[in-house]
């Protein structure tokens, strides 16, 4: 945890490869190296560790008002979870028209087995789909890595539709007062969206390798500029996107998501 106001670390916890973050019933839940989503206290004694067999490369996690919405990249899949790890909804990729590698393979995934203890390269995944928030009360958005895409799920038939392409590798969709945020990542960028998912602005600063971002309280905008070792603060409304403040993190690490708390 960083606090913002003094600039340094207040408190800290090792975890193999964390991923998706979120705060709630006044534990700190986040996934991990090991295809489980663990629940920690202020003490870093672990509550409850989620397990489900379609886990794998676990990547953005939400609160969902029956459990958790994950992305197992992986599998090419997005799950919601309750808090003992039973599949409430799911939604593959390789079912909805995504089933080729980047290579143009075919990939079939069998579902009866036990994926949480494989290994799936990024390349030999379909969509490496890696971020998913619920939208309205059937609907799910998430950012397909390969494709470069947007799309929108109906949860009720798992049909999608797409909402803006032309991205390169994107991370991290996210609400915001007016609209929507988005990593559009190897394009170095964040996008701004209204309601309509028209790009409104382009946040761009040199960063390289825009892993994620967030429109925090104050109206600024916290991005992790992960291949550039820093976190960095720009000015909500101001178009030239000016730099309030920069955090440079260890170079042996790598940051994955930012959450305000």
């Amino acid at each position: 945890i960083y606090n913002q106001t003094n600039k340094k670390i207040i408190w800290d916890v090792g975890i193999d490869l964390p991923t998706g973050i979120i705060c709630c019933d006044n534990l700190l839940f986040l996934n991990s190296l090991k295809n489980q989503i663990l629940g920690l206290d202020k003490s870093k004694k672990i509550r409850h560790c989620i397990k489900n067999k379609n886990f794998n490369s676990l990547h953005s996690l939400v609160k969902t008002p029956k459990g958790f919405l994950v992305t197992s990249s992986g599998t090419d899949l997005i799950l919601e979870v309750d808090i003992l790890g039973q599949t409430l909804f799911e939604w593959w990729a390789t079912d909805h028209s995504f089933n080729r590698t980047p290579s143009g393979e075919e990939r079939i995934l069998d579902k009866s087995k036990d994926h949480s203890i494989e290994i799936y390269p990024t390349l030999s995944q379909a969509t490496h789909v890696n971020s998913a928030v619920l939208y309205g009360q059937d609907s799910i958005l998430t950012t397909l890595f390969h494709q470069g895409i947007l799309i929108k799920i109906d949860r009720r038939t798992g049909d999608y539709t797409t909402l803006l392409e032309g991205l390169s590798n994107p991370h991290a969709i996210y609400s915001t007062t007016d609209g929507f945020l988005i990593s559009d990542t190897h394009n170095n960028q964040a996008l701004v969206l209204d309601r309509n998912f028209r790009v409104m602005r382009k946040i761009k600063a040199e960063f390289k390798w825009v892993q994620d971002a967030i429109m925090e309280s104050r109206g600024n905008f916290i991005i992790a500029d992960a291949d550039n070792n820093r976190i960095v603060e720009i000015l909500g409304h101001d178009e030239k996107n000016s730099i309030i403040s920069t955090y440079y993190f260890d170079k042996e690490w790598r940051v994955f998501q930012i959450k305000e708390i």
